[in-house]
């Protein structure tokens, strides 16, 4: 240092960097919402942990019971482990849905990065949060959250290191044990996995480890199905007629129209002109970055086509992967002139985007109606507290040894037995064939008007589930009232 010359402290940086503070503010907005809605496990994760419970006790779960969802195997695993902690379990099972989601938008940020640059990452991730739908699905403790989150991760390792193996295939086996459209993409992997070896088309010794990795969740799948019913294609067979009697079911001709319009629904239309723009964009620019995302939408839409023809569910979240993938060309379209060279392309396409982002903030500040959220959020942590206090009525203690407590329908048999922790055959829908009134017990019904058709709480359109059923059976009488839940009893 020459004399006289004074000497600069080192400049001092961010203990945190841009990304690590994005994560920890998603991370912060998950623990106020889980605060604020202290929600407990919905509809699909509640029978998986019941029936983790039932597991734990030595009991056969009843995964054949009337209108049941159908058994994930990693759910219900974790069913098993969780069951112990009773209570914290649960609510541990909802927290790990909510961090999925903050997983699912690190991981939407790491593949866009990987392959297109930060920019781009910050786009897409800021495209994510925008499209509340994923969030909801969290919050809403729905498993495809955590599905999501698997393939997403399992894409963004493998963008940043072609035919990885090892964890890409963890993530992949796991989300094939909750979700059987993760088996098209694993299969593909393996084929991906061997293609890059001489003469790959050949039987051969390279091909072994990676179609039994590939064939290792269905595999799973049918063992556990055969384990708790002797029929290994189970899942399989109970989801169809499941389908078919809930009228979820659409030709193969529908299929291709409903899967395209379902994406839509996910990313509104607004975000899904600017993802084509981006897959356009992608296929222009840089071609070989482009096809990962595209085989996620590929296998989106082709397993719920499947699923359609087989004559499974058709539901719109089945097309969320192909949603959240077209998300990173719409990242790409926002801010990959930043990768583009100096020139009127770069000018062209920064301007457009400029142009995008102003239009969709102001048709997203028109369109965008929150409060259905907080109504929806609020009704869901009612639910269970109104049924605890109308089950909690000593005549309707005494009243349960006469009897099954029954219910309008199946929507709310899982909330009941986690309050009572009841077994299955204690806890009943009047609309499931065979059941007998004159037996006595409990019948609930909805007395506050919004449940009777809100989603959760009610099936429509089933022949079953008439207005006859949502009432109490005759000779039953009425011993508690909330102004939510009414209950009815009868000792014969």
């Amino acid at each position: 240092m020459a004399p006289g010359t004074i000497a600069r402290p080192p400049a001092r940086s961010l203990p945190l960097t841009p990304e690590q503070l994005g994560l920890a503010a998603i991370t912060l907005a998950c623990v106020v919402a889980y605060v604020t809605w202290p929600l407990q496990p919905t509809y699909d994760l509640a029978h998986q942990l019941l029936w983790g419970d039932d597991l734990l006790h030595g009991r056969a779960p009843e995964v054949s019971s009337f209108r049941a969802p159908t058994q994930h195997p990693l759910t219900l695993a974790l069913g098993l482990m969780l069951a112990p902690l009773g209570d914290l379990g649960r609510s541990l099972a909802v927290i790990m849905l909510l961090a999925s989601f903050v997983a699912l938008v690190a991981g939407t940020f790491s593949l866009a990065r990987a392959l297109f640059g930060r920019w781009v990452a910050w786009a897409t991730a800021l495209l994510v949060l925008s499209r509340l739908d994923y969030a909801a699905l969290a919050i809403r403790s729905y498993l495809d959250i955590a599905y999501l989150a698997l393939v997403i991760w399992a894409a963004a390792l493998e963008a940043r290191s072609p035919r990885r193996g090892g964890p890409v295939w963890v993530l992949l086996i796991g989300a094939g044990l909750l979700r059987p459209e993760c088996w098209l993409i694993a299969g593909l992997y393996a084929i991906w996995m061997v293609s890059d070896r001489p003469r790959w088309w050949m039987p051969q010794r390279a091909w072994i480890a990676p179609l039994m990795l590939a064939a290792a969740a269905p595999v799973i799948w049918s063992v556990t199905d055969w384990m708790l019913t002797g029929d290994p294609f189970f899942s399989l067979t109970y989801t169809s007629r499941s389908a078919a009697e809930l009228q979820h079911q659409l030709s193969a001709a529908q299929a291709p129209g409903t899967a395209l319009e379902f994406v839509v629904k996910n990313l509104k239309w607004p975000v899904a002109l600017v993802c084509v723009v981006g897959v356009v964009l992608a296929l222009w620019r840089e071609p070989r970055k482009a096809w990962l995302p595209l085989v996620l939408v590929a296998c989106g839409l082709g397993s719920f086509i499947v699923i359609v023809v087989v004559g499974l569910a058709a539901v719109d979240r089945y097309v969320a992967i192909s949603a959240l993938a077209l998300l990173v060309f719409g990242g790409y379209a926002l801010a990959g002139w930043t990768t583009a060279e100096p020139g009127r392309v770069r000018t062209a396409w920064m301007g457009f985007a400029g142009v995008g982002v102003v239009a969709g903030a102001a048709f997203a500040l028109t369109h965008t109606d929150t409060s259905y959220i907080k109504d929806d959020l609020d009704i869901r942590v009612s639910v269970p507290q109104h049924l605890a206090s109308v089950l909690a009525s000593p005549e309707v203690v005494a009243a349960r040894r006469c009897g099954p407590v029954s219910l309008p329908n199946q929507k709310l048999i899982a909330d009941v037995r986690m309050i009572l922790g009841a077994r299955a055959e204690s806890v009943v829908a009047r609309t499931a064939p065979g059941f007998d009134p004159a037996q006595g017990g409990v019948a609930l019904t909805v007395v506050r008007r919004r449940l009777t058709w809100h989603p959760a709480y009610t099936s429509f359109g089933q022949a079953r589930d008439s207005a006859a059923t949502q009432g109490a059976p005759a000779g039953y009488r009425l011993v508690a009232d909330d102004g939510w839940f009414a209950a009815y009893v009868r000792c014969p």
